[in-house]
């Protein structure tokens, strides 16, 4: 696009926790678990994968983002996005978790592209007691007391 002549704003998400190990909603932080089998801090860890990934992006000759904002650094509009949403009624909580309806959002397989039996099947891996319905995917999990990531 820059190319072309296009003013761009290339932004890459940094997600510095909150990657389940497993893809039902279930199971340990991803970076939690691996900082511990290192036995480093998990920002520790976090900071090495940022430098691979920025070395790789240079050493391929690519472009890098204009801005790499860390999940971290943003947990209050988090906050107060996830609260639209539970006002607007297209997430609910349940249990400390929340978790996106997404049965209020009739388009919601056409944006995910995937068909809605795909989502259903997906929704099926592990029965999660707190959500609504099995295809509804976390927006925030209850972190344990001991979690060093919440």
């Amino acid at each position: 696009m820059k190319y072309k002549g296009f003013q761009v704003t290339h932004i890459v998400n940094i997600t510095d926790v909150g990657h389940l190990t497993d893809d039902a909603d279930q199971g340990e932080d991803k970076i939690a678990k691996r900082a511990k089998e290192k036995k480093i801090d998990p920002m520790e860890l976090v900071e090495n994968y940022i430098e691979a990934y920025f070395k790789a992006i240079d050493d391929l000759n690519m472009v890098r983002p204009n801005i790499s904002p860390r999940a971290t650094g943003h947990i209050i509009e988090m906050i107060d996005l996830i609260e639209i949403l539970i006002k607007k009624g297209n997430a609910y909580e349940a249990n400390g978790n929340v978790y996106y309806d997404i049965s209020s959002f009739p388009g919601y397989n056409e944006l995910a592209k995937r068909p809605i039996e795909e989502i259903q099947a997906k929704g099926r891996i592990e029965h999660d007691p707190n959500k609504r319905s099995q295809e509804d995917f976390s927006l925030w999990r209850n972190a344990a007391k001991e979690h060093i990531m919440k």
